[in-house]
């Protein structure tokens, strides 16, 4: 028997067992760590080890510990940084909503910055975050780099302003400049915002617009911070935007310094699809007595050039027909909606105000309707005080339940980004019976039939918001060729404005230069058929963007054709008009 260890250091002993039979010493050289009867039963050698390992484990933890910390520190930073912008959005969340520098730096904060604060969480605390977020992708950070632009262009916005926070424009209808400014000074764009809403600008082909958000990049960027990859790119992008301007020696600047910036070979790689690009436009302009006429990128310009090749003479001119129209009634509807006056005045001499004649209106007997004539031929009329603010709260109280971002149906299939920019629902006359009262109103005041009319559209324009020149008709014919309007189509609209809106919002129609201001309470009513049935292509329309303020309330009511035999019959004379 051998007595346990107590204390101390290991005992070592060397012993020798003696063979009998064939004399041989076999010598065991015996660690004695523990006692094997009443020790602690553990090999000592694996604890030995084992202190190593656990000095190794504290390290890891430590090390572990360490990153933590640093976590922690980073999403303590985020977080607090997020709560100063989010404590100006809860003190007066309309306020905030109602400037476009606010709504674009949210998007960026719900899409780029809580995707960071997202790989900094635990696991358990990711999984809870993501059932409570409502996610924002990337595209839809574009789409607001391209909502700004938007604003931009129809507005003739100071960029430089804007950047800083401030929405600067000169108002055509007021003769004076109105600036509306930020929530808070912080509000204002960075470098790497300006160059997202700069290269937006340029696919948009809005060259000088584009140079203008680059040269902000350039100065809000910090030279010795900022890397030579982010620089070049930025060249490559000025240099691409004065080419298209037709400005080359300015082209050539950037497009060297781009070079410059960068090794050889990184740079080959990373710029040999601009070359072919600006060769190709070499090639178009040389081909067009030096005038650039392609304002597009190179796949845009691939596709195009392989349409026109594919089509005959007669059509290839009535295409350019209809862009060369498409561009020119963009550019009057945004003239409208910046409030220049483009009516003629001899057309503008010869509409009234009035008051309706009710006389043999049972419903509107003892009602006085003002009508406000805003174009005589085809005649579009709006109704002031039509609505009262009860039934306009009513509305809004009923459609707000069921919002959803609205649809337009572009090119055979339902498109969410394609020319239109709102949400909404839809609202039946037996969803209320101050709903069904007010369609009764609208039949009496037009004098059409609402019978089987489609429920309200009841809209929400926010900042930002708007529609496409458009027709409330299915159009399936060039506007240069005679349609007659499907029995299921809209002989008329009517459009009741159930706010007021601080800038712009208004509904223009670009083909006869008129302006409709939103007022709240008022309505405007148009036909958009002749009483043949023909189309009227006059009554092309668009909805201006909201340039700030609360949200533009609009509902629609479209009336059909296929019940209006009574009311509104079809007459012989093609090109007879309807009127009120």
């Amino acid at each position: 028997m051998v007595c346990p260890v107590l204390v101390g250091p290991a005992k070592w002993i060397a012993t020798k067992w003696i063979d009998y039979e064939e004399q041989a010493f076999r010598i065991f050289i015996l660690s004695l760590f523990v006692s094997l009867i009443h020790g602690f039963n553990i090999n000592f050698t694996k604890l030995e080890s084992t202190i190593i390992e656990e000095s190794q484990w504290l390290q890891t933890v430590g090390k572990y510990i360490t990153d933590e910390e640093h976590r922690l520190s980073q999403l303590k930073s985020k977080i607090n940084e997020l709560k100063q912008f989010n404590q100006l959005a809860v003190n007066d969340t309309d306020a905030y909503l109602s400037h476009p520098i606010n709504i674009y730096l949210l998007i960026k904060r719900l899409a780029t910055e809580w995707p960071q604060v997202d790989k900094l969480l635990d696991q358990p605390t990711q999984n809870q975050l993501r059932l409570r977020v409502n996610p924002i992708e990337n595209n839809e950070l574009t789409e607001a780099a391209k909502g700004l632009q938007n604003l931009v262009n129809t507005y003739n916005l100071d960029i430089q302003a804007l950047a800083s926070g401030s929405v600067k424009f000169w108002s055509e209808s007021e003769d004076r400049e109105i600036t509306i400014q930020s929530s808070d000074d912080t509000h204002r764009l960075t470098a790497a915002d300006c160059y997202l809403i700069g290269k937006q600008t340029l696919i948009e082909d809005y060259y000088e617009s584009a140079i203008q958000w680059f040269k902000e990049t350039i100065k809000r960027s910090d030279n010795d911070t900022t890397d030579n990859l982010f620089k070049s790119k930025l060249a490559k992008h000025m240099a691409l935007a004065y080419h298209r301007l037709g400005d080359y020696n300015q082209s050539v600047n950037y497009m060297n310094k781009s070079k410059n910036l960068l090794l050889v070979d990184d740079y080959q790689s990373d710029t040999e699809f601009m070359f072919r690009q600006l060769f190709v436009d070499f090639m178009i302009q040389n081909k067009t007595n030096n005038k650039v006429v392609v304002k597009t990128n190179s796949n845009l310009l691939n596709n195009k050039t392989s349409n026109q090749l594919s089509e005959t003479p007669q059509q290839q001119q009535t295409s350019d027909n209809f862009y060369k129209n498409v561009t020119k009634f963009l550019k009057i509807s945004q003239q409208l909606c910046r409030g220049v006056k483009r009516m003629n005045r001899s057309v503008e001499s010869r509409l009234r105000c009035r008051y309706l004649d009710t006389t043999n209106r049972s419903l509107l007997r003892l009602t006085r309707v003002k009508v406000e004539q805003l174009y005589d031929k085809p005649e579009i009329v709006v109704f002031h005080d039509i609505i009262s603010d009860r039934e306009i709260d009513l509305m809004k109280q009923l459609a707000s339940r069921q919002m959803a971002r609205l649809m337009i149906f572009s090119n055979s299939k339902l498109d969410i980004y394609g020319g239109r920019l709102a949400e909404g629902s839809w609202l039946d006359d037996f969803d209320h019976e101050v709903v069904d009262r007010f369609s009764r109103r609208i039949g009496a005041v037009t004098g059409v039939n609402m019978y089987d009319a489609e429920p309200y559209n009841v809209i929400k324009y926010g900042v930002g918001g708007y529609y496409v020149n458009h027709y409330d008709v299915s159009v399936f014919r060039p506007v240069t060729v005679e349609q007659y309007g499907l029995p299921y189509d809209r002989i008329a609209t009517w459009i009741t404005y159930l706010s007021d809106v601080q800038a712009s919002g208004a509904t223009v129609f670009p083909r006869l230069d008129v302006r409709v201001e939103p007022r709240k309470g008022s309505a405007v009513f148009w036909f958009n058929l002749k009483s043949s049935g023909l189309v009227d292509w006059d009554t092309q329309h668009s909805g201006c963007p909201v340039l700030a303020g609360p949200p533009k309330w609009i509902a629609t009511k479209w009336i059909p054709f296929s019940v209006q035999q009574l009311h509104k019959p079809c007459l012989l004379d093609r090109h007879l008009l309807n009127y009120l």
